[in-house]
């Protein structure tokens, strides 16, 4: 008999939120991942350049990795306050504004990095972001909040509905795991078979 039964019973919840939480970091990350690499091809094909930008990918990933897990860090500190008969939207656009603060912040940090590889001050890179034109900050901040709030409202449905009912919504079959951090939703009846 162990010294400490509850023992067991803690490393197997921390076990679980750490799937958990690893399995939130991938999808996170690989979503963002997409979108910014998305846009360094993008911005490569518009200024015409030849070669693949191995370096800018290379930092969109990482741009990517820290939005995700700051992003993540964010959802637990300050968790969306969603309720029952409670409208998600304004909820949902707070929190898109404050991810958007956190993408815009790192994308400054990027450019003054990048700056650094190529022998340009590192603050100077850094007030040269999107190169100091208001115009295009704007609208690299419209296109992140896009690529933001997309990804709120996934966690809003999932939840508000349950990891596992959004899986079965998305994907077409029921997940027999259980997520540790899904919302229970009661059994309205509907799966019951009638007499």
């Amino acid at each position: 008999m162990s010294l400490f039964p509850h023992h067991a019973g803690f490393l197997a919840g921390l076990k679980n939120s750490a799937i958990n939480e690893t399995r939130k970091f991938i999808v996170l990350f690989l979503y963002l991942s997409v979108w910014f690499s998305a846009l360094v091809l993008l911005s490569n094909s518009i200024l015409r350049a030849n070669e693949l930008p191995l370096l800018t990918l290379s930092f969109a990933l990482v741009k990517a990795a820290l939005c995700a897990k700051f992003m993540l860090l964010g959802q637990s500190l300050f968790p969306m306050a969603l309720g029952k008969g409670r409208p998600i939207f304004w909820i949902l656009m707070r929190h898109s504004i404050v991810y958007l603060v956190v993408a815009l912040a790192l994308s400054f940090f990027e450019a003054g990095l990048e700056g650094l590889f190529h022998h340009k001050p590192f603050l100077e890179s850094l007030l040269n972001f999107e190169q100091g034109d208001p115009y295009r900050l704007a609208a690299t901040s419209f296109i992140y909040w896009l690529i933001i709030l997309p990804y709120l409202v996934f966690v809003g449905i999932r939840e508000e509905l349950g990891y596992s009912e959004v899986s079965r919504i998305l994907f077409g079959a029921a997940d027999v795991t259980t997520d540790a951090t899904a919302v229970k939703v009661p059994d309205s009846g509907t799966g019951t078979q009638r007499k």
